[in-house]
Order: structure tokens, then sequence, then C-alpha cells
């Protein structure tokens, strides 16, 4: 394709316009539907050492194998730590650049720029694209699409002049995409699709030369399909009617975009009777019946069978699967529809103005309306994902039987410190579906909260009994077990969440811990130095390692350690506490009260950082202001041991 400027203004366009549709989403924080999984509680993103990658491409998030999405993370937080815009912004280039190829190889397929253009804006500014787009953690979908595509346009090369190099490129580009994604898998199939489409002649080369994508995309693709696929045999009838809505649900969605929903609720009763899925017949009945009417129509048959192709591994057929359908799946299976309405637009242009009739005005007129109306829609869709708040609250408010939402509703309140909202969002996830573990996790995060350690390990009890492979839940309760005084059990639960999760940061720190109360203290310093192998920005655990070192004497290590913590995170208010009992037994008391007073102010309720605080100020004779701090202290409800009830009579002895 010779470059000329009708084409560098069409991609130029196209950028701005694609640019101008997203460009709210680069003022939104994270979500905390999976960010938090997949991006900022994610120990693999921590670093680019080569402990790190190697463990990258070893392990799986979320049971799904995922390595150069996550690699990606790493490479922005390296240089950008968790700034949100950055991970938005380059989620929004992905799919500007995603949006080029279309148009790409909208004109290597022999379509007219026009028709080009008019595909790659559809597909650009369609609100169906809003979830892979503006979701961080959909970040796979805008990587895997962009190098599938540019393998389809190295293949397409390929075809056209046989050149190997074009050919070796598509390999590597297709296994850069199932890295990215395992939906790459019908990437051979597609390649299929365009020998077809490209008149190729049907032998063993071109079998053979589909060969070496099929040898390595189905063993990685196979890492996470095996961790999810079920067989339907419980009941076919069932299977069969959903696995036809889902089919269907993509189209209607497609062209009637008015009602998107981030967790779309499966209609019941399942059954033939019901509007839903007689709808869902009828329009799938129709479909093959226009199809097979304009069988002949090469361009038609080749944009309905790469829909088939690139979304038949993601239809669902299980009622009790979480998403049964989701927008995200049909980012790159509308890619054959839109450039096959830009044909159909491209047509109507030449029927116009071969009839005489100025038809033309009229049909850039509705397309640029229609244009219009998809871009306010991605806009308004795009707003519902500015904070989890507004978009758990939109989800309930469409399908509010999704245990999910609650769940993480009440996880999002619970962070602003709305722990009753929380508390009753929990119990309603739990109340609509009884075998939520993660809810009862999360429930179990409140009550330790509030000190109430039996309520929170029977919550954690329950959610293992649920999920016996949930490493979270087990070093959680291993942390209740702890307060309570049981470091053997505590110790149990803690090697349980390492044998299942070990890479869990948390689980090493926690282990530490109950290692120090057992005496353990060789094996507590080396599970801390794991913990910052795993994750060399750990507040927590360097803060708990000075502790240790504080209490072996070794003050300059401790200090550093403090310091560190501070460093790693500045919002954590243990850490200046710690610090600052450091001076406080170095006597540097007024850095002490500095680091108490830090404490206090990202803490306002730390009955520690008071109690400490009051003790600083006592040393320095100001009886007041240690009283006050020492009523905060009983005010909070800290439960107070004899050492600490002596030292509150002791204070109305201090003398100036």
């Amino acid at each position: 394709m010779k470059t000329n400027t009708k084409a560098v203004l069409a991609f130029s366009g196209l950028a701005v316009i694609v640019f101008l549709t997203f460009s709210p989403s680069l003022f939104h924080g994270f979500s905390n539907l999976d960010d938090t999984t997949h991006l900022l509680d994610n120990s693999l993103v921590r670093s680019l050492s080569w402990f790190h990658i190697k463990a990258i491409f070893v392990q799986t998030v979320q049971k799904t194998y995922i390595p150069l999405t996550i690699l990606s993370y790493a490479i922005e937080h390296q240089w950008f730590d968790f700034n949100p815009f950055i991970y938005h912004f380059d989620n929004v280039l992905l799919h500007i650049a995603v949006s080029a190829f279309v148009l790409l190889l909208g004109l290597g397929f022999g379509f007219s720029l026009r028709a080009a253009l008019f595909g790659a804006v559809l597909f650009g500014v369609h609100p169906m694209h809003v979830e892979s787009v503006v979701w961080v953690t959909e970040r796979k979908d805008v990587l895997y699409a962009f190098f599938y595509l540019a393998a389809l346009w190295s293949y397409g090369r390929y075809l056209n002049g046989r050149v190997t190099k074009f050919y070796i490129l598509s390999l590597v580009l297709g296994m850069l995409s199932i890295l990215a994604k395992p939906m790459a898998l019908s990437l051979p199939l597609i390649l299929l699709l365009l020998d077809w489409f490209h008149k190729r002649k049907w032998n063993f080369d071109c079998l053979l030369d589909k060969l070496p994508f099929f040898v390595y995309i189905v063993p990685i693709a196979w890492k996470t399909y095996s961790l999810h696929t079920r067989v339907p045999w419980d009941n076919l009838h069932d299977a069969a009617l959903i696995w036809v809505w889902s089919l269907t649900f993509y189209l209607k969605q497609f062209f009637f975009p008015a009602a998107l929903v981030p967790l779309y609720q499966l209609p019941v009763p399942i059954g033939l009777f019901h509007p839903q899925y007689l709808l869902a017949l009828a329009i799938l009945a129709g479909t093959i019946y226009f199809l097979y009417r304009f069988r002949h129509n090469r361009l038609l048959v080749f944009a309905a069978a790469y829909f088939i192709l690139s979304i038949f591994f993601l239809l669902r057929y299980d009622l009790h699967d979480q998403n049964i359908v989701a927008d995200r799946f049909m980012y790159l299976p509308s890619f054959g529809i839109c450039l096959g309405l830009g044909a159909l637009f491209d047509f109507w242009m030449k029927i116009g103005k071969i009839n005489g009739q100025d038809y033309q005005g009229i049909f850039w007129g509705i397309t640029i309306g229609m244009f219009l109306l998809l871009a306010g829609k991605t806009h308004a869709q795009i707003n519902i994902w500015k904070d989890p708040l507004t978009f758990w609250n939109y989800v309930i408010q469409y399908s509010p039987h999704k245990s999910l939402a609650y769940n993480n509703r009440g996880y999002y309140l619970e962070s602003l410190g709305r722990t009753s909202e929380a508390l009753a969002d929990y119990n309603m996830a739990i109340l609509i579906r009884p075998d939520h573990d993660e809810a009862y996790n999360n429930r179990g995060n409140i009550y330790s909260k509030r000190g109430d350690y039996q309520r929170a390990i029977a919550d954690y009890t329950e959610a293992i009994k649920i999920n016996p492979e949930y490493a979270n839940a087990y070093n959680n309760r291993g942390i209740n077990r702890q307060n309570l005084g049981l470091w053997g059990l505590a110790l149990q639960d803690h090697n349980r969440a390492i044998e299942l999760d070990p890479l869990s940061a948390p689980a090493y720190n926690s282990r530490a811990l109950a290692y120090e109360k057992l005496g353990k203290i060789e094996l507590a310093l080396q599970d801390y130095e794991t913990a910052f192998k795993i994750n060399p920005q750990y507040a927590e655990a360097y803060s708990n390692r000075g502790v240790l070192f504080t209490r072996q004497g070794k003050k300059e290590q401790a200090f550093a350690d403090y310091n560190r913590a501070i460093v790693a995170d500045p919002q954590k208010a243990e850490s200046y506490n710690n610090r600052g009992v450091y001076y406080l037994q170095m006597n540097n008391v007024s850095a002490a009260i500095q680091d108490f007073n830090q404490a206090i102010q990202l803490k306002f309720d730390y009955a520690s950082a008071y109690f400490n605080r009051s003790l600083a100020y006592a040393r320095l004779g100001n009886k007041e202001q240690a009283l006050a701090d020492a009523k905060t202290v009983q005010d909070l409800g800290m439960l107070l041991d004899p050492d600490y009830l002596k030292f509150l009579q002791s204070l109305t002895e201090v003398k100036p």
C-alpha cells in the first residue's frame, strides 16, 4: 500500500477521534474489580529483577496465564509506581493502535479508504469496547488484540508475496498475542480463514504453515483453559439454550448498545418459553437465513466466520459462571463486523452516486450522527468507571442479584472507613451466594479490625471450607490466631498459605511474626528476607523486622529498617510509630513526638501512637498532654495490660 496524503489524514483523524472519545478515562483511578489482584497487590509487578521476570512467566493470575500483560504492568511500575494516569494512558494508546490496525487491514483486504476508515472509527468509538480500554485489568484485551491484528497483517503480507520474513514475523507476533491473553487461541483458525478470503488454494502446504502456530498456541492457552473448562453434561438442554443466548447476546448488544452493564445476569428460568431465549433462537434463525441468502458474498461470509471463530472459545453454557457474557469478550471479535459494515456503507455511497441522486450527503449525515451517538454513549459508559462506588452502585442498580457487586462495593466502603456499610454489603453478598468465599474472607477482616477474633476466624474457616486453596484466607486466619496467642495453629496456617502461594509476601511476613513469638529468630529473619525478595517495597515487613532488630539491641539496623519502611510507603502510620519508639529509646524525644504526630495524622484512631506519645510527653514532664493522650487511648477502647495500667497511675506523680 502506497503512503499518500489521504491515508495519513485518515490515520491521524482516527487517532484523534479515538483519543478524544476515551480521554475521560485518563483521570480515573483504579477499579477494585480485579485491579487489586492483577496490579496493586500483585508482588510480581514490584520489580524487574530476574527473579520477578522469571516468576511472571511461570505464575498465573486468578488462574489465567497472561505473562506479557503482567510484564507490561511491571515496566510501568518500575518508572511510574502506581500512577493510574499512566496505566489508563497506555491502554488508550493501545486501543488507538488496534483501531489503526483495523484501518490498515481493511486497506490490505482491498477495501476503499472510505470503507476501511468507517470500520476503524466504528471499532474505535463503540461503547462495547469501554470495558476493555478503561478497565486497567483488561490491558490483556488491548495488548493481545494489538499483536493479534499485527500477526494478521504480517500473514497477509506473506500471502501476497510469499516472503518468508513476514511469515516468521507473524509467528513471533502470534506468540506475543497468546502470552498477553489466552483468547488468541483462535489465531490459527483465523489464518485459515484468511487463506480462504485471499483465495489461496487449500492443500497440504496451507495446513502445514499453520502447524507452528498450533504447536505453541495450544499448550500456552491450555495453561489457562485447563483451569476453567467445564463439560455441560448435567443438563444439555439448558447448556444449549445458554450457549445460543450468549452467542446472539453479542450481536444484539453490538447493534443496539443501549443497556451496557459490566456484570450481566442470566435470564431465569432457563427454558424455551422464556421471552429472551425465544428471542435468541429467533435471532439465530434469522442470522442463519440471512447468511445463507447472501452466502455468495465473500465479505459477508468472512465477517460472520471471523466473529464465530474468534468468539467461539468464550461462549458460555454454565449456569454458575459469574461472567456468562461480558462486553470485553466482544472486543476483537467485532473486527470483522466493523469492516463488513464499512463495506456496506461504501456500497450505499456508490449507489447514491451511480443513480445520480444526492444521497451521499444524507448518508454522511446519518453516519456522523451515528458516530456521535456512539461516542456519547461511550463517554457515559466511561463515567461509570470513575470510582468503585459509582461503578458498583450502577451494577447493583441493573444487576441487583450479583453477589460480587455487593462484595466489591463493601471492600471499597471498608477502605473509606465505612465499615458498618461494608459489613452490610458482605452480609448481602453471602445471603445471595452462600458459597462466596471472598465475602466471608472480607467480612472476617472487619471482625478482625474490631477485635472480634473468634468471629473472624469462623469466617476465614468458612471461606477455606468453600475454597480449600484460598491462600489469603489461611494467612488471615493465622494472623487472628496470633492475636489470640495460638502461635502453633497460626504457624500451620501461614505454612499452608505459603504452600498454596509461594509468592505471597504477606504470608512470609506473617509467618516471620509467628516464628518470633516461638523464639525461632533465624527462621523469622529468613522469612523477612524472602518477603523483601518478592516485594522490595514491603513497608510493613521492614517495620516489623525493625522491631525485631530493636529487641535484639541492633539499633542501627532497626533504624535503617524503619527509614526503609517510611520511604517504601510514606502513608503507613505503623512505620512512623515504630521509628518514634526508636527515637524515644535513644532519648530523642522531640523527634519521637514528631513521628507519633505523623502516625496519628495518618491514622486518627491509632491507640498505640497516642500511648507512645503520652510516654514521650511524660518524659518531657508535660503532664497535661500525657494525660490527654492516655485518656484518648482509653476512649479508643485499647485493651490495657497491667504494665499500661501501672503507667496510667504513675502519670499523676509526674513532676515537671
